[in-house]
C-alpha cells in the first residue's frame, strides 16, 4: 500500500515538472513573437 502511495506522487511531480516546464516554453514562445511584434512596428 505504501509503495503505491509512494509511486503516485513521484508520478504526481514528474507530471507537475513537465507542466513547469511547458509553460515555460509557451511564455518563452509569446515573449519573443511580442519582440518580433515590437520590431517589426520600428521597422516601417
Amino acid at each position: 500500500m505504501e509503495s503505491k502511495k509512494k509511486q503516485v506522487k513521484e508520478e504526481y511531480s514528474t507530471l507537475k515538472k513537465a507542466q513547469e516546464v511547458n509553460y515555460a516554453s509557451e511564455f518563452h514562445a509569446a515573449d519573443e513573437a511580442m519582440k518580433q511584434e515590437k520590431v517589426r512596428k520600428q521597422e516601417r
